[in-house]
């Protein structure tokens, strides 16, 4: 049973990287996008990916929890390590997208009249931040640690 569990969380794993692939595809699609219908579809398109995202990380949790406990792990100081690092990832990763997707979704969709709330200046503002790197600088830092402690198992 322990090959299949492991078999589940790495495939999971890779799940879940691959739905989020599309979320981080989006993010640095649209810095170049100006046209605002195509930003609203390019974002339904990065929101309907996270139900694959939310579930793979389920599965990804529930095969580790099970692993931990066939491993013996849970009295190791790398698993809860990962463990931390991964609640820490996914509060700032929600931190940090949330409030960018909100501006995004708030500056292609919100009308005023005949016109968006939005000026196509801060809609520029917004798209050229740095945000979608930084999302993808840590997003990636994050699972490299939690690989790193997975395989190395340092403590």
């Amino acid at each position: 049973m322990y090959l299949w569990w492991r078999f589940v969380h790495i495939a999971a794993a890779l799940a879940f990287v691959m739905a989020h692939g599309t979320a981080v595809g989006v993010a640095f699609r649209i810095r170049g996008e100006r046209n605002r219908e195509r930003i609203a579809a390019l974002l339904e398109l990065s929101s309907r990916s996270l139900v694959w995202m939310y579930l793979s990380l389920g599965a990804l949790v529930v095969a580790g929890v099970v692993l931990g406990f066939m491993t013996r792990a849970w009295g190791r100081g790398w698993i809860w390590t990962a463990i931390a690092l991964l609640v820490l990832l996914m509060v700032l990763m929600y931190a940090l997208a949330a409030t960018f997707y909100r501006r995004v979704r708030d500056a292609v969709t919100s009308r005023r009249g005949s016109g968006y709330r939005i000026s196509d200046e801060e809609l520029e503002d917004i798209l050229s931040s740095g945000r979608p790197h930084l999302l993808a600088l840590v997003g990636f830092g994050g699972l490299l640690g939690i690989l790193w402690l997975m395989v190395f198992r340092p403590f």
